[in-house]
């Protein structure tokens, strides 16, 4: 609470005040990074001899923080533990920025007071973002064309075709997207009499030292409708995640055995409950033949204890009716 109270009488001393039979100079420069480097942003080329406070005030991405510190007294802060105040050896003081991430995009504003003025900076600070490049051929009804990407470039990059006709006619589009990065697409309409050769697409980009190229082969099949899609999920993945396209190609490799385990966990499941239900209906029908077999069995007991005695009772009937027949006659 206390280093609030103090930035904030800071900021109104600065907004107020200015040094007697001083200056006051204000200046605009852009700072631009690669991702996960360590920045580092000057203010002014003084040391702490002259400086009677300095300080910073960040607005990343709609997220405020200041930190100051006075000549001879303590920083305060309410930045995140990578964005510190050191000095260097000749004495001056910067800004240290720990591996530079996109959420570091920003407006940095330094303000500096000093024996003679006031010094006011404000530093449009952004990320650099290695682009991919790619190639293709693609056909609309009876125009070929050579489509040349330079995809998730930050700052965009320059893309052309080199090829050995003259008077090409070359159409660059260029689409923002939401995380402030550029797709840039360079069509190269193909002639009807070139149908064979090798074609570059160059691309220069500020976080490559020289140009690079993509050679295209128009003796290639062009790639089906699947691939393409593949090719173009394996381009916003690389851009989403910032990561390489080698990197990419590992996840979807990855979610696809997922997939496929998965898929396969669950035929597995179907066909086990599946065997144990034929098992379960198997032993109940033996269950119910081992019934039926048992009563019939039970039955022919019955017959059999029964009949001895009807055959006694027939033979004594049979014995009667002839002793009646012998009397009687």
């Amino acid at each position: 609470m206390a280093s609030s109270w103090i930035l904030f009488a800071i900021y109104l001393l600065t907004s107020l005040t200015t040094p007697v039979n001083g200056t006051h100079q204000q200046y605009k420069r852009s700072e631009l990074f690669k991702l996960g480097e360590n920045a580092s942003l000057s203010c002014i080329n003084k040391t702490w001899n002259q400086i009677i406070y300095i300080l910073w005030r960040v607005s990343m991405n709609g997220v405020n923080c200041s930190i100051t510190k006075e000549a001879h007294g303590p920083v305060y802060s309410s930045c995140s533990n990578r964005v510190t105040l050191y000095n260097k050896t000749s004495g001056e003081s910067q800004l240290h920025i720990a591996h530079f991430q996109l959420s570091d995009e920003g407006t940095y504003h330094c303000e500096v007071a000093y024996n003679h003025g006031n010094y006011l900076l404000m530093i449009a600070v952004n990320a650099i973002v290695s682009p991919v490049l790619s190639a293709q051929l693609y056909s609309n009804g009876s125009h070929r064309f050579a489509v040349c990407s330079a995809h998730g470039g930050k700052p965009a990059a320059n893309v052309s075709w080199e090829v050995w006709w003259s008077s090409p006619t070359i159409t660059v589009q260029v689409r923002s997207e939401a995380d402030t990065s550029s797709n840039i697409t360079a069509w190269l309409e193909l002639p009807d009499n070139v149908t064979r050769g090798n074609i570059s697409c160059i691309a220069t980009h500020t976080s490559w030292l020289d140009r690079r190229s993509v050679t295209l082969n128009l003796n290639e099949k062009q790639p089906s409708n699947g691939m393409k899609c593949v090719l173009k999920c394996l381009l916003n993945m690389q851009t989403f995640f910032h990561t390489d396209i080698i990197t990419a190609s590992l996840v979807i490799v990855l979610l696809c055995t997922v997939g496929v385990t998965l898929g396969s966990g669950l035929l597995l499941l179907i066909a086990t409950k599946f065997l144990y239900n034929m098992r379960k209906m198997r032993i109940c029908s033996k269950s119910n033949l081992s019934q039926n077999t048992d009563s019939k069995s039970a039955q022919s007991q019955e017959v059999e204890e029964v009949e001895p005695y009807a055959s006694y009772v027939q033979r004594v009937n049979s014995i009667y009716n002839s002793s009646a027949d012998l009397y009687g006659s």
